[in-house]
């Protein structure tokens, strides 16, 4: 926790919609140094205590999760932000191949016992920029991190809270507020192959609802990893039809991991995670602390 000493004259402290600073999750402490223009954040519930003095600074608290920034930059790319749901996600997939300390994580086919990450048909010039890195389960759960500082690969429950948001917020293809018809308006709409059926994510109808979160979901396909354990092969398919990204939670089957998974004929998804093994390669999104 921090105690913070900041130069601002009393009373100069400032409240966005008459909001009261507290530890609520997506509070967050702005302040601007106007002798530079510079500014400082700190999540509410990092501060101890504030000591006032007399200068000309100013502090205010901020409820928008992503605190007011629309991108952030991690070993050498820049991902823009998503803010919705109450929640700050990153709008792409993560591509780094290093853990957050900077260590290397491991290319596929050496030991599969080792978090590691590939591209998918290892092909990183066609398909790095567009769909980033597919990771196995061992690198996500790795303590040293795959998100940055302040960021983690959400939980099941995290995801589940998003996909609740949608349904209830006019997120659903056809206007209604039940049924979780949300597929349409989380996935973008250039990487799913055409499906005829009504709403699904591979059909241009409905146009004012496609990617109407701005998370641009995308068609990545996926890795499937096997052979023995120290001369693993992997096989990618599925690009253009389906995709999943992993979410932090382990499953209830032993030696499984959820993840949220999709298809291009999907319309409905209100709870759909399923069990991969540790060793399948899905995709990263992160979310902030």
């Amino acid at each position: 926790m921090r105690n913070l000493l900041l130069s601002i004259i009393l009373g100069s402290i400032n409240f966005l919609d008459a909001q009261t600073i507290d530890t609520i999750y997506n509070d967050t402490l702005m302040l601007i140094h106007n002798s530079d223009g510079s500014m400082d954040s700190f999540h509410v519930t990092e501060v101890d205590s504030i000591t006032f003095l007399n200068r000309n600074d100013t502090v205010w608290v901020s409820n928008s999760p992503c605190g007011n920034a629309t991108s952030v930059s991690y070993h050498g790319h820049t991902y823009e932000l998503v803010d919705i749901a109450g929640q700050c996600w990153f709008k792409e997939n993560l591509q780094t191949t290093k853990y957050r300390n900077g260590i290397d994580l491991s290319e596929p086919l050496k030991n599969s016992n080792l978090g590691q990450y590939c591209w998918y048909d290892d092909d990183s010039v066609s398909y790095a920029s567009t769909y980033g890195a597919l990771y196995n389960y061992i690198a996500v759960n790795d303590t040293s991190g795959l998100c940055p500082t302040g960021w983690h690969v959400p939980t099941k429950p995290e995801w589940q809270a998003l996909l609740d948001y949608l349904n209830t917020n006019g997120y659903n293809y056809d206007g209604s507020n039940s049924g979780y018809k949300i597929c349409k308006a989380l996935a973008d709409t250039i990487t799913w192959n055409y499906h005829s059926g009504t709403g699904n994510v591979g059909n241009t109808d409905y146009p004012s609802y496609r990617n109407k979160s701005g998370l641009s979901l995308r068609a990545g396909g996926r890795g499937i990893s096997s052979g023995m354990w120290n001369q693993p092969t992997v096989s990618w398919d599925g690009l253009g039809l389906q995709t999943g990204w992993w979410t932090a939670s382990p499953s209830i089957v032993g030696n499984y991991y959820l993840g949220l998974a999709w298809s291009y004929d999907y319309y409905y998804n209100g709870n759909g995670f399923d069990d991969y093994y540790s060793t399948h390669y899905n995709y990263v999104r992160c979310i902030k602390d």
